[in-house]
């Protein structure tokens, strides 16, 4: 680690993934990236936003208030907001 960064790498221009504020960086470089990922948790609740192939309701688990972005959906049913419930029920299509 160096400079708040761990880089995958000899040296500062390997890719490195740090913290500035409260955002994650992704870098080759002096190129920023993405971080790709099955999905980001938020908060000591573990609010989150996640992906996939058909509809959540019934598959995934979810605290209140996450959000599912569904790859294969029409219009109305690619965004899915978690409105109720406890585990893998109470998702709603947007």
């Amino acid at each position: 680690m160096k400079d708040g960064r761990v880089y995958f790498g000899g040296d500062t221009a390997a890719p490195s993934i740090g913290v500035s504020g409260t955002a994650l960086n992704v870098r080759e470089g002096t190129a920023e990236g993405f971080l790709q990922a099955a999905g980001v948790l938020l908060g000591p609740g573990h609010i989150g936003i996640r992906y996939g192939t058909g509809s959540p309701e019934g598959v995934v688990s979810a605290p209140v208030a996450s959000l599912y972005l569904r790859a294969d959906g029409l219009p109305g049913s690619t965004l899915y907001v978690k409105e109720s419930g406890t585990g893998n029920t109470g998702w709603t299509a947007k």
